[in-house]
């Protein structure tokens, strides 16, 4: 015999179902083309800041393919990624938000993993996390965020900021060659608000934002 609470409990659980209650499940990514586009010479040649974006939607499949160049595994091994890393301990976290939803970036998934919704949610998530900016404009903003904590007991803790801001910046360098390549705009730019965006994405006390990186059509 079935008891009544447990009963409860299963129709309650199906009813959200029902109703669409918000997924967790990570999103998977497509899988990105190692070949072809433009060549790095001419990505290096079109390579600019963009400040001004149109709130246009991205190209089917160019987020995918950023995440990948910006912190994606490029060899066999499942774990070392498209950007040098000290003690290969990738410190360096890539979490994507856009208009109605905040996701981390699985490299060894290649997915979106959506960050739990919040009770009363703001309307739009960039502007919570950034303010007033013409980056919210952008269909996606990247934050780079640092975790100190994950680096091994033996990485000297006074060149662990220094290791972990030249890994943003070779990330940073990432994105910007696959914008050029797709024809996409961003800039590399400090976390003005750090605090703001830690709320709002609800990172670990360890996890402190570093730059934000917007993602649009040039304006």
């Amino acid at each position: 015999m079935t008891h009544p609470f447990r009963t409860v409990i299963i129709a309650a659980a199906a009813a959200l179902v029902l109703a669409g209650a918000p997924a967790t499940a990570p999103l998977a990514l497509r899988a990105p083309a190692k070949s072809g586009g433009k060549s790095l010479r001419e990505c290096l040649a079109v390579r600019h800041s963009t400040r001004q974006f149109a709130p246009d939607p991205l190209p089917a499949g160019a987020l995918d393919q950023i995440l990948w160049a910006a912190d994606g595994i490029n060899r066999d091994d499942g774990k070392r990624r498209t950007h040098p890393s000290a003690f290969e301990c990738y410190p360096v976290a890539l979490h994507v938000v856009e208009r109605t939803r905040i996701s981390r970036y699985d490299p060894a998934a290649h997915a979106l993993v959506p960050h739990a919704a919040a009770p009363g949610a703001p309307a739009d998530l960039r502007a919570a996390a950034l303010g007033p900016s013409s980056f919210t404009e952008a269909p996606a903003v990247l934050v780079l965020t640092v975790d100190l904590d994950a680096f091994p007991e033996k990485a000297a803790a006074a060149m662990r900021p220094v290791w972990a801001h030249a890994e943003c910046g070779a990330i940073g360098q990432n994105v910007y060659l696959a914008c050029a390549d797709l024809g996409l705009g961003t800039v590399f730019a400090a976390a003005g608000s750090p605090e703001k965006i830690a709320r709002t994405l609800g990172l670990a006390a360890s996890e402190t934002p570093a730059y934000v990186m917007p993602i649009g059509t040039p304006r």
